[in-house]
């Protein structure tokens, strides 16, 4: 087991590192193996997270660059930005549970709206701990990169590891989403109202779905071409194993790896019988891009809705 430090990041690095320092000198100490970043590209918002990297360690940071539809993201100001942070954070959140982590959610870093997600994500996913790390206005009037830039080692130090006497680390309350909503109740609304259901557990894809159809229109591509996309696509997206393993079986004329095996743990039962006799069809075409492409949309509605499904509770389909 790992304990990890989820935290979105802007122009202030102590925002991150003085939550991981603070950590481990509570009463109760919490020694933080790893540390995720959501970033934007923005240039000072990039030099934060290289100061993270340099003070804790570039083994223990990680950084999840924050894009747009298109594009990296340099601020977090359009629609795209927001579902490719809640996308982002729910992943770690849910990977990191499935491995048995610790996940610890620091909220003081980058713009306000992203520790308000954050915390979201972590009421619907679980959390061993959100916190905001308070610091005296001498430290707070010093954390910006554009002044850090001018210290030396010691004096930014200070700032980014503040004496006791100067911080306080607050733990926001976590009440399990259960406690918070009739979930029997919602799967109830939704059953009667499957349009509605859909709308709601497809959120997180929308984005990946319009990039996968954009990648169908064009004419002429290739398997290895269109392997590679659908890899940027979904990367760090809760269906990036599925697309993952329909690679393989698109891509290869070997028995190793029945798609049975690498699909069916991601789909709930309501939805096996359908994709299992549409894929049996698509067994017979050849290898290529158009096989690909309609291996992956098979799975990613069934993977997405079972997934978020499960998470919140909400039982199969009637």
């Amino acid at each position: 087991m790992r304990n990890i430090l989820l935290s979105p990041i802007g122009k202030s690095p102590g925002a991150v590192t003085g939550i991981y320092y603070a950590l481990a000198e509570q009463d109760f100490p919490v020694q933080i193996d790893q540390v995720v970043l959501l970033a934007t590209a923005m240039p000072r918002v990039q030099d934060a997270c290289e100061l993270v990297r340099d003070v804790i360690g570039a083994d223990k940071v990680r950084i999840l660059p924050l894009r747009t539809a298109t594009q990296p993201s340099h601020d977090f100001n359009d629609a795209a930005t927001v579902l490719d942070f809640i996308q982002q954070a729910n992943a770690v959140l849910a990977h990191g549970r499935k491995a048995g982590n610790q996940i610890y959610i620091g909220i003081s870093g980058g713009r306000s709206s992203m520790g308000a997600l954050a915390t979201l994500s972590a009421y619907v996913y679980g959390a061993a701990g959100i916190f905001h790390l308070w610091v005296d206005e001498s430290i707070e009037a010093h954390g910006s990169m554009e002044i850090l830039d001018g210290m030396l080692e010691p004096e930014y130090m200070a700032i980014l590891k503040p004496p006791r006497e100067k911080y306080r680390l607050v733990s926001i309350p976590l009440t399990p989403f259960d406690q918070l909503w009739d979930r029997g109740r919602l799967g109830e609304l939704l059953a009667e109202r499957p349009e509605a259901r859909q709308a709601l557990l497809r959120a997180v894809t929308d984005i990946e779905m319009q990039q996968l159809e954009q990648l169908k229109q064009r004419r002429e591509i290739s398997f290895q071409e269109a392997a590679g996309r659908l890899r940027e696509i979904f990367a760090g997206t809760e269906l990036q194993d599925a697309v993952e393993a329909s690679i393989k079986i698109a891509g290869s004329d070997e028995k190793g790896l029945p798609w049975e095996v690498a699909l069916k743990p991601y789909i709930k039962p309501a939805f096996w019988k359908q994709v299992r006799r549409d894929v049996n069809d698509w067994e017979n075409w050849k290898a290529g891009a158009d096989r690909l492409f309609k291996l992956v949309e098979a799975v990613a509605t069934p993977l997405t809705i079972a997934y978020l499904a499960l998470a919140l509770g909400i039982p199969p389909w009637k």
